[in-house]
């Protein structure tokens, strides 16, 4: 039977964030430890993902999804070749620094992402990369 307060769960408020951040405007930004790696498939119209969890100060995590290959599907993308070096434990930051155009019309124009790594070994030693 149901109960009266039932109703309470379904409020917008209880609705719980996506996991995933999303690079909206140019200057945001999103760090943290990384806690997971993990690839994702070609999904529809999104091409396949090289994915970070990344634990953040309040101890949730958020997963940021970088696009593993140049349209060629054979070239590895700027991020994907640099984050063959991100390790479990690492600090990692990423900034949306610029839009580019597209070159086809109609198409959405690129982000431009910059990635930031502090190595977990480096940390420990009190040096950074």
């Amino acid at each position: 039977m149901k109960k009266d307060n039932d109703n309470d769960l379904f409020d917008k408020e209880n609705i719980p964030q996506s996991p995933w951040f999303s690079f909206v405007k140019v200057g945001d930004k999103v760090s943290g430890e990384v806690v997971e790696i993990f690839e994702k498939p070609v999904t529809g119209e999104f091409p396949a993902q090289i994915c970070l969890g990344l634990k953040q100060e309040d101890g949730s995590v958020l997963n940021v999804g970088l696009k593993k290959f140049k349209k060629d599907g054979i070239s590895p993308s700027y991020l994907a070749a640099r984050m063959k070096n991100v390790a479990l434990g690492d600090m990692v930051g990423f900034e949306f620094k610029k839009e580019i155009p597209p070159t086809v019309k109609g198409y959405h124009a690129a982000k431009s992402i910059e990635i930031f790594l502090k190595k977990a070994d480096a940390r420990e030693e009190g040096s950074e990369e």
